[in-house]
């Protein structure tokens, strides 16, 4: 368990250092809040993980089909 929590924890800090930085300089609040809404509206489809896989997903196969180039509200 202590091993778990240690690569939690490191994973934790490197989405704070590298990702989250970078990625707040670089989308501004109306599109953070859009994809934060987004998210929840995913999140209350999928609350029990219906229709989802769980397989790994390509990111950049994801980002094509889910958010269109040109896209106004992201």
């Amino acid at each position: 368990m202590r091993t778990v929590r240690q690569v939690n924890a490191d994973h934790m800090g490197e989405e704070e250092t590298d990702f989250f930085p970078a990625f707040k300089e670089a989308v501004d609040d109306e599109q953070r809040e859009a994809l934060g809404m987004r998210w929840l509206a995913f999140h209350d489809e999928h609350e029990q993980a219906d229709g989802l896989s769980g397989e790994d997903a390509e990111v950049a196969e994801v980002v094509a089909t889910e958010v269109p180039e040109g896209d106004p509200s992201l």
